[in-house]
Formats: structure tokens, sequence, C-alpha cells
């Protein structure tokens, strides 16, 4: 079981450089695939995040814990992006550890995202009504000498296999009881669940969006201006996505040739 310090700490505030200034652009998390002695470090993000500057050849920026000192550092994002299959999925995933830096990188393993392979391991399947958080970047404090992400707390509001609008697209999406803004996206959403172990933590999803993303307004009949905001209803890319890019063809060929390998202390 992970302690909610660990589990916040997994996220990863993304910036984009304007007017020679890092302005920020998302959030992120970081994962690990573990194979005999070497470990595979991916960042996991949300497609609409990273796209249009991939598209435009800017760079994105991921601001990282040092581990030397208590500073922050940011760092241009180099390395392999990889999307999912259904183009639909609003989803990245870069394969590359951080470097040029003593810098502190907190992970998950990746078996704690909750597939279906993990739910018949764990005795778990998420049901609505189950509590969520979340981990992400908060525009308006960032922390000074840390990464300092806000979490957010809230409840399954919504489970269908049915495909719903998303930015790229129809798409299956878990609704949650949750209130994410700007920046959020790319967060991961945890659930604590108990197992045939005790109690346990699992990734269920990544925040892709809010409902509504604009206000509207009515005048009552009494001529008085209402003013609706935000519905508290988020989305979430299902984890089970997630782990359908890890294991794509192509990362699972450049795990077993040691591409992007590291080496773990036991």
């Amino acid at each position: 079981m992970y302690s909610l310090a660990t589990l916040r700490e997994i996220s990863e505030f993304l910036y984009q450089e304007q007017n020679e200034e890092l302005v920020p652009i998302g959030s992120g998390f970081s994962l690990v695939i573990v194979q005999k002695e070497s470990t595979f470090w991916y960042l996991v993000t949300c497609k609409h995040i990273v796209k249009p500057l991939l598209d435009t050849g800017e760079n994105i920026y991921a601001r990282f814990n040092r581990s030397d000192e208590m500073a922050v550092a940011a760092k241009p994002l180099q390395g392999n992006w990889h999307f999912h299959p259904d183009a639909c999925v609003d989803l990245a995933v870069l394969q590359c550890p951080p470097g040029g830096g003593a810098l502190e990188v907190i992970a998950m393993d990746a078996d704690s995202l909750l597939t279906p392979n993990r739910s018949l391991v764990t005795g778990y399947t998420l049901k609505e009504g189950d509590g969520v958080f979340f981990s992400g970047l908060f525009e308006f404090y960032t922390g000074d000498r840390r990464n300092i992400p806000i979490l957010r707390f809230g409840r399954v509001a919504m489970l269908t296999n049915e495909n719903l609008p998303g930015k790229f697209g129809l798409a299956r999406y878990h609704l949650l009881e949750i209130q994410a803004f700007p920046f959020n996206s790319g967060s991961p959403v945890f659930t604590m669940h108990p197992t045939v172990r005790g109690v346990d933590h699992s990734i269920v999803g990544v925040i892709a969006g809010f409902f509504p993303e604009r206000q509207r307004a009515r005048i009552t009949e009494t001529g008085e201006p209402v003013v609706f905001t935000h519905l508290g209803i988020s989305s979430a890319v299902p984890a089970e996505a997630v782990a359908e890019i890890l294991n794509s063809d192509a990362l699972v060929r450049d795990r077993e040739k040691g591409i992007g390998a590291g080496r773990i202390e036991r």
C-alpha cells in the first residue's frame, strides 16, 4: 500500500515556453515496469496536452524536484511519445527516463493500473459510488522549492461501456463526481480498496476534462441572471487504456531489447 504522500508525489507538472517563460499546460504522472534487474520509466498524460506542441515542434517541459537540494528543475522532455491505437483515446505516454541533473522522480509500478487482470488478483472491481481522488497541478500554487500537487476527492458517478464524447471523438470514459479544472488534465485518479491481503491503492484512470467547459447563463422570470459554471462532473480515461499503450508491440519490443532501461537496487 502506498502512502498518501507518495501517491501525491507521482504527479508531474507540465509546461511550455511562451515569451521566454514557462507556463503550465497540464499534469502527468510516472509509472515504471520492472523486468529482471532493469526498470523502464514512462510519463503518462493526455494527448490533448502534448500533441499540439509536438505537431509544431515545440518543447514540452516537466518540473521535477531535485534530489540534491530543496529546489525544482524544469527539464525538456526528450524521447518517443506513444499514443493509443484508437485515435479517439486521449492519452500520451513518453518513453524515456528524465536526465540532465540530480532529479527525484517518484513512480508507481504499472501493475497498479486497474485492469481486468488486476481486478482478478485483488478481487476488486470499480463501482459507481466508490471513492476516488486525483493529484495534479494547481495553477495558483505549485510550490517554490518542491512540487506541491493538489488533491481532490470525490466518487465515481457513472460507469458505462458506451463511448462518450471527448476531445478527439467518441471513446470510453469514467465520469467522476469530482471537480477538475484547467491543468488538472493528465492527473492520475486513485481509489483505495480492500484486497485479499488488506487495503491497497489502484490507478483507475487519467483526468481528461470536465463538464461543461464554458459558462452558460439564463435570465429568470424575475429578470435575475443565473450563471452555471462547473457541474462537478469530470471525465477520466480508464486505466486499462494506459496499460494497452504500455503493452503495445512497439514498447514490448523495446523492453525486450533493453531500450530505455535503468538499473534498480534491491
